[in-house]
């Protein structure tokens, strides 16, 4: 005879845990897509990409800082850009 281990609120056995799957969303860790959301969207230019890595990488900013320190768009602007990529109205909460 065999005996199983159930779960005292439901009787049932209880699930074998898989590890989640890795994600499939395409999304890097180097911000590649957010660099290329703002160029589709004429933000940015392509050959401004590597500029905006070099300086977020050797200020230790992130990519969205270092855009706005170069003065190539505003905080807002990225905003605005990422809401309409997501299908997301843009609200400005603060004037």
């Amino acid at each position: 005879m065999s005996y199983t281990k159930t779960t005292p609120t439901t009787g049932l056995s209880p699930r074998r845990r898989h590890p989640a799957p890795p994600p499939t969303s395409g999304r890097s860790a180097d911000g590649t897509d957010l660099l290329q959301v703002l160029v589709f969207y004429k933000i940015l230019r392509p050959d401004q990409i590597e500029i905006v890595r070099r300086t977020a990488r050797l200020k230790s900013l992130s990519l969205e800082q270092a855009i706005v320190d170069l003065g190539l768009a505003t905080d807002v602007q990225i905003a605005q850009t990422l809401a309409t990529y997501a299908g997301l109205p843009f609200v400005k909460i603060n004037p």
